[in-house]
């Protein structure tokens, strides 16, 4: 549900189901940007703002993170997109689960390189 929101709005396509670095692929001209998505559904007992685990940063699987945040009722709160380096430089590997933690706050809209994704309203 999230890979195909963020492709929708992106103008991109999923990545088949095979592929473990990124969600969706953009042709940019002769290029393609790669975008790993991870959302997170906020309620009343959970604000956490963490999203799924990242793995392969080190292999820099992907370009861009599309974070999204969802109500309680999946409705889609925020979007941003986050260049791979902002998402290295503000997450913290933990070696039980062998992957990358980070948390979409609101202060992410305010660092360098990161946009707001346009989300459709309902």
């Amino acid at each position: 549900m999230t890979a195909s929101l963020a492709a929708a709005v992106l103008g991109g396509t999923l990545a088949p189901g095979s592929e473990r670095d990124y969600d969706v692929a953009v042709r940019d001209g002769d290029r393609i940007i790669r975008y790993q998505v991870k959302a997170r559904r906020l309620n009343a007992d959970n604000q956490s703002r963490q999203l799924g685990a990242l793995r392969g940063m080190d292999r820099k699987g992907f370009d861009f993170l599309v974070g999204i945040l969802f109500a309680e009722d999946f409705t889609p709160i925020r979007g941003a997109v986050i260049p791979w380096e902002v998402v290295k430089a503000r997450s913290t590997y933990r070696p039980h689960t062998n992957a990358w933690v980070f948390h979409l706050r609101d202060d992410m809209w305010g660092a360098l390189g990161v946009t707001d994704l346009a989300l459709p309203r309902p």
